[in-house]
C-alpha cells in the first residue's frame, strides 16, 4: 500500500488519453485475469514549466516469450518490442507532417511536442491498483535511462465506489469497469510517485500505421523464415524505407538461391499475416522509383513465401 505522503498531484503536469490508446488498454486488460500490460508511446508537450502527456499507442508483444503474465508480476521486452519501436519512430515525422497539412491550426502546438516512449502500464488481479516493491524496482531501473516515467496500474471490477479518491474509472458495460491510478515518477526524485488525473483527448492526432506483420505475427515470420532456409534460400532483410509518395514503410526481403541466376526481391505488405499477398521484383527497389510506386505490380496470394517463389519466380 502506498503512503499518503507519496500521493502528490503536480499542478504543472496534465495527462490526456487518446481513445485509440484506451481501446488497446481495455482490450488487453479484459482478455487476461493475470497481470498484463503494454508499452506507452505518445506526445510530450512542453510549454514553459507546463507539461502535457498524450498517450497515443499501447504495444503488447504477441510473442509469448516477450511478455511474462503471472498473478503477481508482468514483464515486457524482446525483439518485437524493439521492432515496434523502430516502426513507430520511422513513421512519426511523416505522420506529423501529413497531419499538419490537414490541420494547419495545430502547427504551433506541435512545435513544442516530442513523440516517444512514455512508460509502461500494467494491470493487477483483484482490486489493488497500487504499485508493489517489484513495480518500484523496475520503474526505478527504467529511470536510469529515462528522465521520467508513466506507470498506470489498472484493475477490472464490478461497478462500485472508487478504490481511491484519485483513481479514474472507465465503464465497460453494466457489469464491468476498469479502474486505475496513473502514477508518474521522475529520475530526479525516485523516492516519490505522483498522481496524474487523466482526461480524454478528443482532438484528431497524427496516424501511425498499424504494426507490421512480423511484429503482429512473429510465429508466422519464424515459420516463413525457417521454410526458406530449409529450401536452400538465403535471406537478406532490407532496412525499412518510406517512398516519398506513400505514408507507410515498405517491407522487402532479398532472397538468393544457387539455382537462381539473380537475387529476387520480395515485398510483403504490412498486413501479410491477413492477406498473404506478395509482390515480386527483380531489381533493387531502393534504386528503382517505379518499383517503389508499385503501380504495375499485382499482388500474388500464396500460402507461404516459399510457395510463392517456387511457383512464380523460376
Amino acid at each position: 500500500m502506498i503512503e499518503n505522503k507519496e500521493l502528490l498531484i503536480p499542478p504543472n503536469i496534465s495527462l490526456r488519453l487518446a481513445p485509440e490508446f484506451l481501446e488497446k488498454v481495455f482490450q488487453e486488460t479484459l482478455s487476461h485475469d493475470s497481470e498484463t500490460g503494454g508499452h506507452i508511446y505518445g506526445l510530450r508537450h512542453q510549454e514553459g514549466n507546463i507539461t502535457e502527456f498524450i498517450p497515443m499507442l499501447s504495444f503488447t508483444p504477441k510473442a509469448t516469450e516477450e511478455i511474462k503474465r503471472q498473478k503477481d508480476e508482468c514483464t515486457i521486452g524482446g525483439l518485437t518490442c524493439k521492432q515496434y519501436l523502430e516502426w513507430v519512430y520511422l513513421h512519426w515525422e511523416k505522420a506529423r507532417k501529413n497531419f499538419l497539412r490537414r490541420e494547419p491550426t495545430q502547427e504551433s502546438y506541435y512545435e513544442n511536442c516530442e513523440f516517444g516512449f512514455l512508460g509502461t502500464w500494467h494491470s493487477h488481479p483483484g482490486e489493488m491498483p497500487f504499485y508493489s516493491l517489484t513495480d518500484t524496482a523496475w520503474v526505478n531501473e527504467s529511470l536510469d535511462y529515462y528522465a521520467d516515467y508513466l506507470f498506470p496500474i489498472l484493475v477490472k471490477r464490478r461497478p462500485q465506489p472508487r478504490i481511491h479518491p484519485q483513481s479514474a474509472q472507465f465503464t465497460i458495460d453494466h457489469r464491468t469497469i476498469i479502474e486505475g491510478l496513473f502514477f508518474y515518477r521522475t529520475q530526479a526524485n525516485k523516492k516519490f510517485s505522483y498522481f496524474l488525473k487523466p482526461t480524454e483527448y478528443s482532438l484528431p492526432l497524427p496516424q501511425i500505421p498499424a504494426a507490421p506483420w512480423y511484429v503482429e505475427a512473429p510465429a508466422l515470420f519464424n515459420q516463413e523464415y525457417d521454410a526458406l532456409v530449409a529450401s536452400g534460400f538465403s535471406i537478406i532483410p532490407f532496412p525499412l524505407f518510406i517512398p516519398d509518395n506513400e505514408t507507410e514503410a515498405q517491407i522487402w526481403l532479398q532472397v538468393t538461391h544457387p539455382q537462381l541466376p539473380h537475387p529476387l526481391f520480395i515485398r510483403t505488405p504490412s498486413d501479410y499475416h491477413l492477406t498473404h499477398h506478395l509482390f515480386l521484383a527483380r531489381k533493387d527497389p531502393r534504386e528503382d522509383l517505379q518499383l517503389q510506386i508499385n503501380s504495375h505490380l499485382k499482388p500474388h496470394p500464396f500460402k507461404s513465401i516459399t510457395e510463392f517463389i517456387t511457383n512464380y519466380a523460376y
